[in-house]
C-alpha cells in the first residue's frame, strides 16, 4: 500500500510512505497469517486502571442486546447510545457486572435511531454532543 490516490498523478507516485500508512486501525494476525481489523486506536477508554477498547463494547452489547449500540466517553466516564426502546436499567447492571465499573462512571440513552454520516457510519460526535432523538436515559450516578 503506497496511500490513497485522489487524482491521476497519483497513481503514478512511488511509495512515499516507505510501506507504512497509519490508519489508525488496530488489528490482529492468526496462525496462518491472515489480518483482521479488531477495533480504531483512538476508540479507547481508561477506566479505573483498567483499558476498554470500545469497539468491543460495543460488540458484546449489540450481540445481548440484537440492536445497533454506540460507546463513546472521556477516561473517566463510559457512555453508551441504543437504538430502539431497550430496558437502559438491564444494559446498566450488565454493563456493571461485566466490566467491573463503579454505577457513576456510566450512562446510558436509548434513541429511536443512532445519528450516521453521510456515508452511514456512526456519527459519534453528533452522540458526544448530545444531538439525536432520546427516548430514555440512565443519568450518570443513576446506575
Amino acid at each position: 500500500m503506497v496511500g490513497y490516490a485522489e487524482n491521476r498523478a497519483d497513481l503514478a507516485k512511488g511509495d512515499e510512505l516507505q510501506g507504512v500508512l497509519k490508519t489508525g486501525d488496530l488489528a490482529r494476525k492468526d496462525e496462518d497469517g491472515y489480518f483482521y481489523i479488531i477495533g480504531r486506536s483512538k476508540r479507547f477508554l481508561k477506566m479505573f486502571g483498567k483499558r476498554f477498547n470500545l469497539d468491543e463494547v460495543e460488540q458484546i452489547l449489540q450481540c445481548q442486546l440484537e440492536a445497533p449500540v454506540a460507546c463513546f466517553g472521556r477516561d473517566d466516564f463510559l457512555q453508551v447510545a441504543m437504538e430502539g426502546n431497550g430496558d437502559v436499567d438491564a444494559v446498566a447492571l450488565q454493563l456493571r457486572e461485566v466490566l467491573g465499573l463503579p454505577k457513576d462512571a456510566v450512562s446510558i440513552v436509548a434513541m429511536r435511531h443512532l445519528p450516521r454520516t453521510s456515508n452511514g457510519k456512526l456519527d459519534y460526535p453528533a452522540l458526544a454532543s448530545g444531538s439525536g432523538d432520546h427516548e430514555s436515559s440512565v443519568p450518570q450516578g443513576a446506575l
